[in-house]
Formats: structure tokens, sequence, C-alpha cells
């Protein structure tokens, strides 16, 4: 993993403009950003491996009901499921790696902006304007443990596949229509 590592952003746009009459502008354009390394909370260092899925209800069970099972250390409490003895760190549930600056989160911008702008001959400027966006993210905020995503509790829906986990932000204002004047 990049821990640690600063955020990136990369911003385009593309806009062509054009004049109807002398006093009307019309214009019409994209912009978008891809954003990665964002601190998101979702480094599951403690997860099982889904080869280990193969057990099937065996992970469920816990270990004292379980024959021929090697225990990870002396003293282990045999009350644990079978799945726990199978993780990296199997004396902890979960550890928070946002401690360490975890950044897997990515998030993805893209907008279409029209603008009509009308000047009159005596000074006076209306303008208006509407913007179709959507923001999709796996990552809510600069605090994750405090966004959408995960006040729940659960965290990624799969921690093997993170890309899996974007959709549409909260944060994401699909429709802005703006009219103003001066």
């Amino acid at each position: 993993p990049c821990y640690g590592r600063p955020g990136m952003v990369e911003n385009f746009s593309l806009q062509m403009e054009q004049q109807f009459a002398q006093d009307f502008i019309f214009t019409l354009g994209y912009v978008g950003s891809r954003t990665k390394h964002l601190k998101s909370g979702f480094s599951f260092v403690n997860s099982i491996s889904p080869s280990a899925f193969s057990y099937g209800s065996k992970l469920s069970q816990p270990l004292s009901s379980l024959t021929n099972v090697n225990l990870p250390y002396t003293g282990y409490p045999t009350n644990q499921s079978f799945s726990q003895i199978l993780r990296p760190y199997p004396q902890y549930y979960q550890l928070n790696s946002g401690a360490v600056l975890e950044n897997l989160g990515a998030a993805d911008f893209d907008a279409l902006e029209s603008t009509l702008v009308r000047r009159f001959h005596n000074g006076l400027s209306l303008m208006a304007s509407y913007t179709f966006s959507k923001t999709l993210t796996d990552s809510e905020s600069a605090v994750p443990f405090f966004a959408g995503f995960v006040d729940n509790g659960v965290g990624a829906q799969d921690p093997n596949h993170l890309r899996h986990d974007k959709s549409v932000s909260t944060q994401s204002l699909p429709n802005n229509f703006v009219l103003n004047y001066v």
C-alpha cells in the first residue's frame, strides 16, 4: 500500500464558446477530475484470504466444536470462530490502519456546464448557467469514519476489490441552475 503518500488530483476541461448575436454568448464545457490516494479507512490488513471461503459453514463454527485444528498459540480461546484463526493476526478482530495514514480511496468528478450570457446596451448583463454533474467516490470525507459510507459500521463490501465500493457521493450536486444579473 501507499500509506502516507499525499493525495493526487488530475483536472481536465474542454470548453467551446459561440457568439450568436452581438450580445448573446453561449458556452458549453466539460470539466472532470480524477483523485486518488484519499484517506478511506479501507485497508483490511487482518482479513481472511478469499481462498479460505472454500471452508464454507466451517468458518463460523467455534473452535471448541472442531477437531484437528492447530491453535495459533497456547491458551488461544476456543470460543472463537474457525475463521478467526485464519486471519494474519488472529488475536485481533480488526486493525485500524487510519493511524498510519492509510490512503486507498479514490474519487471521480464529471460535469457538463452550459452558460448563456446576454449583455444589454444600457450596462445590464444577465447570465443563466446550468451544470449537470456526478461525483463517484469510495472515500467520502477527510474523516471517513464519520462519512455515510461507514456509518453502518461495515466499511468496504469486499476488501479484496475496493473499486466495487464506489458510489455516488453524498456531497454530489447533480443539477445546479444559476440565474444572475449585474
